[in-house]
């Protein structure tokens, strides 16, 4: 039975915008290696034996960082291999969006948490709101991220960030000014004060996550995908849950179809 994507997974909503499962492939480079990439209009076979036209796995692809995902990118190094990453260098999440989201690693159950799009408002001490957006994730304590890409906040950066649960800390830069946040999670929702370091600017802020509702088919599954280096290129490989890439690390957990014979992709 060969069905296309929709037949897959249902709608899901995300801040008013439609975001469904996508089938991620194995795409030759000129290079002679692969990278990871979607092929646009290809059907996904459900129910098809090991091929080159069958997806990899599936994972989520979004204009704006979902609740309770965590963002995957791929970035190509100076000798044209590819690599994934949960993170990339300060302040590349402003001009670099992820290739995909996915499910954290399963022993990391307070990523999801924090992991996502998030509405803030910031009250100033003589009354006045600042309204703006977050899109940020965990990696171990530390919040990185990054300021709404859609208004002048795409200037800001975030400097530092730590959660240790509940507590919240961020710096961050607006063009030549710094801010200092502090706070907590409870309930849900993010709350505490911020400071302007170098005035007695300040208040109070709060923030709320944008919601995300989705429904997966039940013959899909998750899985974990590793990352480890390969013995002979010395490159990133990665495979969607092999026991013997288990000397890397989990990534994340995507979406499979099934089991798939041990094939490994260099990058």
């Amino acid at each position: 039975m060969v069905c296309v994507f929709s037949a897959l997974v249902t709608a899901m909503a995300d801040d008013s915008r439609h975001q469904s499962l996508t089938a991620m492939f194995d795409i030759p480079t000129q290079e002679g290696g692969t990278w990871l990439g979607v092929k646009r209009g290809q059907e996904a076979s459900l129910h098809q034996g090991a091929s080159e036209e069958r997806p990899r796995f599936f994972a989520v692809t979004s204009q704006t960082w979902p609740r309770g995902f965590i963002p995957i990118y791929q970035t190509r190094g100076k000798d044209g291999s590819m690599k994934l990453s949960r993170r990339l260098n300060q302040g590349r999440e402003n001009f670099v969006e992820p290739l995909f989201f996915a499910l954290p690693p399963v022993d990391e159950p307070r990523v999801a948490e924090i992991s996502g799009r998030w509405s803030c408002e910031a009250t100033h001490h003589d009354g006045t709101i600042d309204f703006l957006h977050w899109e940020i994730t965990l990696i171990g304590r530390t919040i990185v991220g990054r300021f709404d890409q859609d208004t002048d906040y795409r200037f800001a950066w975030i400097t530092e960030g730590v959660f240790d649960d509940p507590l919240i800390l961020l710096n961050a830069e607006y063009i030549d000014a710094r801010y200092q946040l502090t706070g907590k999670l409870s309930e849900g929702f993010l709350e505490g004060t911020w400071r302007h370091i170098e005035d007695d600017d300040g208040g109070t802020w709060q923030a709320k996550p944008v919601n995300s509702i989705m429904s997966v088919d039940p013959l899909l599954d998750t899985a974990p995908l590793f990352v480890y280096e390969d013995a002979l290129s010395h490159q990133q490989a990665w495979q969607v849950g092999d026991p013997q890439a288990k000397n890397g690390s989990a990534l994340c957990r995507v979406w499979i179809t099934g089991t798939r014979s041990g094939h490994k992709t260099d990058e």
